[in-house]
């Protein structure tokens, strides 16, 4: 077995604020702010947004929150391609290590949904539309020439919602 060295580098636009490893822990660094000491605590608490990691982060006095697998990849491998979103390999959103971690397609992280078992489509306790209703709305984009806004008034969900479905990135599996 072998065991990673966590290595710590600076989060792209928060250097010297902050910093973040590739076992996906992110820390403080101590500043002197105000008459205090900021950051001298090091690591950082997460906070869990529909199971993915957060923490909050503040430069020039505006705090904002940011998804740990996003500072991780953003410091070790890049910005995020375009057309491209996290993947998380092993399914478990917060597991941000980077050996865990890897840009892909939209159609990828869905695969990767069915093949770690998760609810999807009509299964999925918040879904608006059924599968039937999605053959429906796949149906429209082929026979008419109703918008995405038009589709979705007829199913009770918004344009965006319609253009996900047009584009793959949801119910890719429905055909």
């Amino acid at each position: 077995m072998t065991i990673l060295k966590e290595i710590w580098l600076d989060i792209p636009g928060y250097e010297s604020l902050y910093k973040v490893s590739n076992r996906g822990n992110v820390k403080s660094l101590p500043r002197w702010i105000n008459n205090r000491w900021l950051g001298k605590n090091g690591l950082l608490k997460f906070i869990h947004n529909k199971d993915y990691s957060v923490v909050g982060l503040s430069k020039n006095g505006i705090q904002v929150q940011k998804q740990v697998h996003a500072l991780v990849m953003l410091a070790f491998v890049g910005p995020y391609p375009k057309g491209l979103e996290i993947r998380h390999l092993d399914g478990v959103r917060a597991n941000n290590d980077l050996s865990n971690l890897v840009y892909g397609t939209s159609s990828e992280n869905n695969q990767d949904t069915i093949l770690h078992g998760k609810k999807v489509g009509e299964n999925c306790g918040r879904a608006k539309l059924t599968n039937s209703k999605v053959r429906k709305i796949k149906k429209l984009f082929k026979t008419t020439s109703l918008s995405n806004t038009d589709i979705g008034r007829l199913y009770n969900v918004t344009a965006i919602t319609i253009g996900r479905i047009k584009r793959g990135q949801t119910w890719a599996t429905i055909i």
